[in-house]
């Protein structure tokens, strides 16, 4: 998702990353690399704040940045809370854009209410590689979301079926809970609206693989505007020079 939610460019936002994530690197490696895009980052969680990082696994409770960050959001502060993941993706996209803005190999189009991100990086000899496929609905009731949630399976038995190494995550969530509302407004929590927010990262690690790459996404694409037609869906094809995909790949690769 591009321009909107969690992929939005890191510059001139003010960051505040939750000191102890597992599943980031060194902090102060992070610190860098969000300054080096113009970007900030806080010591502390307030209202200057533009995105908020917390751990995948984060809960509400007392006092923790996350109930901070969901406080502010019902006070109206417009706030993007990610996990650790999602940064890392947020500097490599904003690596990428400038480095491929020249040869247009980004693409985005709308396909009616869906709105659709690709880009496919051509294979390195020897170098292995990543399909990363983010979707997000459009905001929905608990009854739709379930029901898409169900669609997306049948994404992931597709990936299984071609026999490829993968890592999948979908979660229902309230629209609060991540400022990715498609409209770039935020609103406060609300549990009578939800957003489905399915990644899934698949290890290329063969030339029939590599091949069938494209394909892969391409056939992803097409069931998502089908089955279920809405939201917004980001592909990437990375080889392993990126730094995101390389610890994708040592990560599938265990």
């Amino acid at each position: 998702m591009q321009g909107v939610g969690i992929m939005d460019s890191v510059n001139r936002k003010t960051f505040y990353v939750n000191e102890g994530l597992d599943g980031l690197p060194d902090m102060e490696d992070i610190k860098v690399e969000i300054v080096k895009r113009g970007g900030k980052v806080a010591g502390q969680l307030g209202p200057e704040c533009d995105v908020v990082v917390v751990g995948s696994n984060e809960q509400v409770g007392p006092e923790g940045p996350l109930e901070m960050a969901l406080k502010l959001v019902e006070k109206g502060q417009k706030l993007q809370i990610i996990d650790e993941d999602q940064l890392l993706e947020m500097l490599q996209d904003t690596v990428e854009d400038s480095a491929h803005r020249s040869d247009q190999s980004v693409h985005s189009f709308e396909i009616g209410e869906l709105r659709y991100n690709y880009c496919h990086v051509p294979p390195k000899p020897g170098q292995r590689q990543v399909l990363r496929v983010v979707y997000d609905s459009q905001p929905i009731g608990y009854a739709e979301a379930m029901r898409i949630k169900q669609e997306l399976r049948e994404i992931i038995k597709l990936v299984d079926d071609c026999g490829l190494k993968r890592h999948e995550n979908c979660d229902i969530l309230p629209v609060g809970w991540r400022a990715a509302a498609l409209s770039g407004t935020v609103v406060g929590v609300n549990d009578d609206r939800f957003v489905i927010s399915q990644r899934l990262v698949v290890l290329l690690d063969s030339e029939a693989a590599k091949e069938n790459g494209p394909n892969l996404s391409e056939l992803i694409k097409e069931f998502v505007r089908i089955r279920i037609g809405q939201g917004n869906l980001t592909a990437r094809i990375w080889d392993e020079t990126y730094v995101h995909a390389r610890r994708w790949v040592e990560r599938l690769s265990e």
